[in-house]
């Protein structure tokens, strides 16, 4: 009788340790917290044939067909952008708007299709805590601004399918150790590298400033001539700090060589050089 007494108090302890886990949303085998489902909190159109969902971890779906919308600072994307974390793009969308995910400062990683062939105006200027993107086979053009001031990307790959990058497309990334624009580039918009610390690129753009046109060079300690005999000194990083010391091969320093290298403190020019260009030392405020 006793030991039907003992069993019969434990069951009816487990079967209060079930309920009072049931009431506060506990596992009753593990006593562990029950994982909350993430839940929609927001959806809409965000192009004629495109819609998307951000849920409640922070992950925006673009979803549909054809185009996104594209916004500007009048017209802002229907989305939170403080909300989103982390960004897909679903197959069978084939543009990131202008300023589609502009200013989202919480943004880590973005999953872009092989259906988008055009990156938008600012589709991804502020994005400060984007650390890679890797842009897909598809992408003929990145627009003006596109990833302007994301420093902390370190990471970017650049498909052959890229013929044109627009102005300021990626200025301001100074976490990027470099980056290789593909020779099918035609067409680099101004400043579209600026402060960028280390660009590779043999092409032959049309409207190249110095930031593409002086890496049609020899490289040597950072600095970009015209090739391994350096009589020509064509550029330095504008991201290169403290003291420059230019080699007695170079004769010339050209136009912009420079420009914007506002962490430079001390440059030595040899006697060997005999002409400097226009604006060479613009804005070498330090």
């Amino acid at each position: 009788m006793k030991k039907i007494l003992t069993l019969f108090a434990v069951l009816l302890c487990l079967c209060a340790g079930v309920l009072s886990a049931e009431k506060l949303g506990i596992d009753s085998f593990s006593f562990a917290p029950k994982a909350e489902a993430a839940t929609i909190v927001d959806s809409g159109k965000c192009g004629d044939n495109v819609t998307y969902t951000l849920d409640s971890d922070g992950l925006l779906t673009i979803s549909g067909t054809g185009a996104m919308y594209d916004y500007s600072w009048e017209y802002i994307p229907p989305w939170e952008t403080t909300l989103v974390r982390s960004a897909v793009v679903s197959d069978g969308v084939t543009s990131i708007g202008d300023s589609a995910f502009e200013y989202c400062r919480s943004l880590t990683n973005v999953k872009i299709p092989d259906s988008v062939t055009t990156i938008g105006w600012g589709a991804f200027s502020g994005c400060i805590s984007l650390t890679s993107i890797t842009i897909p086979e598809g992408v003929t053009s990145i627009g003006k601004r596109a990833f302007e001031d994301c420093s902390s990307l370190t990471s970017i790959t650049i498909p052959n399918s890229v013929t044109s990058i627009g102005s300021y497309a990626f200025y301001g990334c100074t976490g990027l150790t470099s980056i290789t624009i593909p020779d099918t580039v035609t067409e680099i918009g101004e400043c579209a590298f600026l402060r960028v610390p280390n660009v590779i690129y043999s092409g032959t753009a049309s409207d190249s400033p110095w930031e593409a046109r002086a890496l049609n060079g020899y490289i040597e300690d950072g600095l970009v001539y015209n090739d391994s005999s350096k009589t020509k000194l064509l550029a330095c990083p504008s991201s290169r700090e403290g003291t420059v010391v230019i080699p007695n091969s170079v004769t010339s320093i050209g136009e912009d060589a420079f420009f914007y290298c506002t962490g430079l403190t001390n440059i030595t020019i040899p006697d060997s050089v005999t002409s400097i260009g226009d604006w060479a030392f613009y804005d070498c405020s330090s």
